[in-house]
């Protein structure tokens, strides 16, 4: 139950992301930070590897909401072992999400489906933007498929 509500509160997160304001009008700062992305089973078993390429848009100074920045990137990670239902998150693909003024993190690794996503939620190690490590779920219409923890530390 507790993991389901992980994922829920991950998905109200995103949600959220879509309804800010974005004027295009008004830029925003950027900041582009490149991790090297390891992610585990349920048992600590090393089963992916990879980069997280991710962009911060930072929040408006106007914006005084939960969100310290949107989050935009890509992704390219390779499943090096352990089970075969882990969801998309071995290839390549397009990943959104929110780093969060409490220094939390939730991102989507499969923006684009509606079926079959697999969530990175967690917290930076100290400074926002830096290091961060947590949970991922997979998440179909059936519930929680499978879910592991990872780490993802800037280079």
């Amino acid at each position: 139950m507790k993991r389901w509500l992980s994922v829920v509160s991950a998905l109200a997160a995103l949600g959220f992301a879509a309804c800010g304001d974005d004027d295009p009008g008004r830029p925003r700062a950027t900041i582009p930070v490149r991790y090297a992305y390891t992610g585990f089973d349920s048992t600590g078993t090393k089963i992916t590897q990879g980069i997280l390429e991710i962009v911060y848009r930072l929040a408006g100074d106007d914006d005084r909401g939960p969100a310290a920045a949107s989050v935009t990137g890509t992704w390219d990670i390779v499943q090096i072992a352990g089970p075969p239902d882990i969801g998309p998150q071995a290839g390549k693909g397009v990943l959104e999400g929110e780093a969060l003024r409490n220094k939390r993190i939730a991102l989507n690794l499969n923006p684009e489906f509606l079926d079959a996503n697999v969530f990175l939620t967690g917290a930076f190690d100290s400074a926002l933007f830096g290091s961060f490590r947590g949970e991922w779920t997979y998440v179909s219409f059936a519930g929680v498929e499978n879910y592991g923890t990872y780490r993802a530390v800037k280079t």
